[in-house]
Protein backbone atom coordinates (compact mmCIF):
# COMPACT_ATOMS: atom_id res chain seq x y z
CA UNK A 1 0.00 0.00 0.00
CA UNK A 2 1.33 3.41 -0.89
CA UNK A 3 1.82 6.12 1.44
CA UNK A 4 -1.15 8.48 -0.16
CA UNK A 5 -3.23 5.28 0.10
CA UNK A 6 -2.06 5.05 4.17
CA UNK A 7 -2.58 8.38 5.17
CA UNK A 8 -6.74 8.54 3.04
CA UNK A 9 -7.23 5.25 4.78
CA UNK A 10 -5.99 6.24 8.60
CA UNK A 11 -8.16 9.42 8.04
CA UNK A 12 -11.22 8.16 7.04
CA UNK A 13 -10.82 5.93 10.19
CA UNK A 14 -13.69 5.61 12.98
CA UNK A 15 -12.96 6.41 15.44
CA UNK A 16 -10.49 8.71 14.06
CA UNK A 17 -7.39 7.81 15.87
CA UNK A 18 -3.98 10.24 15.65
CA UNK A 19 -1.12 9.66 13.51
CA UNK A 20 1.77 10.83 12.75
CA UNK A 21 3.59 12.33 9.14
CA UNK A 22 7.15 12.48 9.24
CA UNK A 23 9.47 14.01 6.19
CA UNK A 24 12.48 13.37 4.98
CA UNK A 25 14.11 16.39 6.56
CA UNK A 26 13.33 14.61 9.97
CA UNK A 27 9.99 17.15 10.97
CA UNK A 28 7.25 15.32 12.33
CA UNK A 29 3.36 16.19 12.46
CA UNK A 30 0.83 14.72 14.35
CA UNK A 31 -2.37 14.77 13.01
CA UNK A 32 -4.51 14.78 15.75
CA UNK A 33 -7.86 15.53 13.97
CA UNK A 34 -8.89 14.65 10.60
CA UNK A 35 -10.53 17.64 9.37
CA UNK A 36 -7.05 19.60 9.58
CA UNK A 37 -6.11 17.94 6.76
CA UNK A 38 -6.77 18.03 3.10
CA UNK A 39 -5.21 15.30 0.94
CA UNK A 40 -3.95 16.47 -2.51
CA UNK A 41 -2.53 13.98 -5.62
CA UNK A 42 1.26 15.22 -4.84
CA UNK A 43 0.77 17.36 -1.25
CA UNK A 44 -1.39 17.34 1.93
CA UNK A 45 -2.27 20.68 3.77
CA UNK A 46 -2.13 20.55 7.60
CA UNK A 47 -3.45 23.39 9.26
CA UNK A 48 -2.15 23.46 13.02
CA UNK A 49 -4.48 23.67 15.47
CA UNK A 50 -5.75 26.83 17.83
CA UNK A 51 -3.17 28.65 15.12
CA UNK A 52 -3.31 30.20 11.72
CA UNK A 53 -0.20 28.40 10.60
CA UNK A 54 -0.78 25.91 7.77
CA UNK A 55 1.81 23.24 6.25
CA UNK A 56 2.10 22.27 2.68
CA UNK A 57 3.91 18.99 2.64
CA UNK A 58 4.93 17.07 -0.40
CA UNK A 59 4.15 13.09 -0.92
CA UNK A 60 7.58 13.15 -2.27
CA UNK A 61 9.32 14.16 0.89
CA UNK A 62 7.09 11.97 3.50
CA UNK A 63 9.19 9.16 4.35
CA UNK A 64 7.05 7.53 6.96
CA UNK A 65 3.64 7.35 8.49
CA UNK A 66 3.07 6.51 12.26
CA UNK A 67 0.23 5.32 13.53
CA UNK A 68 -0.04 5.90 17.42
CA UNK A 69 -1.69 3.97 19.63
CA UNK A 70 -5.05 4.88 20.85
CA UNK A 71 -4.33 3.74 24.20
CA UNK A 72 -0.96 4.43 25.21
CA UNK A 73 0.21 6.67 22.47
CA UNK A 74 2.97 4.02 21.52
CA UNK A 75 3.92 4.43 17.38
CA UNK A 76 3.62 2.20 15.36
CA UNK A 77 5.00 2.84 11.79
CA UNK A 78 3.96 2.12 8.59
Amino acid sequence: MGVLQTIRDLRRREPFIPFRVIMSSGEGYTIENSELLAIGNSQLVYCFPHSDRIAHLRMSQISAVEELDQNNREKRKQ
